[in-house]
């Protein structure tokens, strides 16, 4: 492909050539995003990473390809809402390794 349409969108991490932005964004999500900033209750944000198997786990152990679909698993698992919880009292930083990836907790202060 010698020239760009005006629409096309070009990933900088693999060259890989997409026909509109919103292709080229769920590319990169999928592919090359590796870590998700989540609200882990009022004051806490936790950040996941993805795992060795390119997926982003839930506590629960499920995983999945998208931080979308996490996302949308945390909604209804029983096991997240119930560490919410747990957590929505404290108020100190703390690290949290859950199977092969760690959870980064801040609390706002």
């Amino acid at each position: 492909m010698d020239h760009l349409q005006a629409k096309e969108t070009i990933c900088k991490h693999c060259n890989e050539v997409f026909p509109s932005k919103g292709r080229y964004q769920a590319h990169y999500r999928r592919v090359h995003q590796n870590e998700i900033r989540m609200r882990h209750s009022e004051q806490e944000q936790i950040f996941i990473h993805r795992s060795n198997n390119q997926k982003f786990d839930c506590i629960c152990g499920k995983g999945y390809p998208t931080s979308q679909s996490l996302y949308r698993h945390q909604k209804s698992c029983q096991q997240w809402k119930d560490d919410q919880v747990n957590h929505e009292d404290d108020s100190d930083s703390e690290i949290s390794i859950q199977g092969n990836f760690i959870l980064n907790i801040y609390s706002n202060l």
